[in-house]
């Protein structure tokens, strides 16, 4: 019976996951300080048309110009 419940819930968390609205807001934690990034590229393009390497970059950027930049979608930006 818990291995059922623990499979549904993942389950569900794959559909909630995969049905984002965009534009969304990038998850930035809220600490003391500058953000300190991974250098892992899983680029999102910024709602300003720019592409970011990463999401925790979109938010380094937020922080230092206090831009409310969203992302736009995942992947990087089409050239225009």
């Amino acid at each position: 019976m818990t291995a059922r419940v623990l499979l549904l819930g993942l389950v569900l968390i794959c559909v909630v996951a995969d049905t984002e609205a965009f534009p969304l807001k990038p998850y930035c934690c809220k600490i003391d300080g500058p953000i300190v990034c991974t250098t892992i590229y899983n680029p999102v393009c910024g709602t300003d048309g720019k592409t970011y390497s990463s999401e925790c970059i979109l938010c380094v950027y937020n922080q230092s110009t206090n831009m409310p930049v969203w992302i736009a979608y995942k992947g990087a930006c089409s050239p225009a």
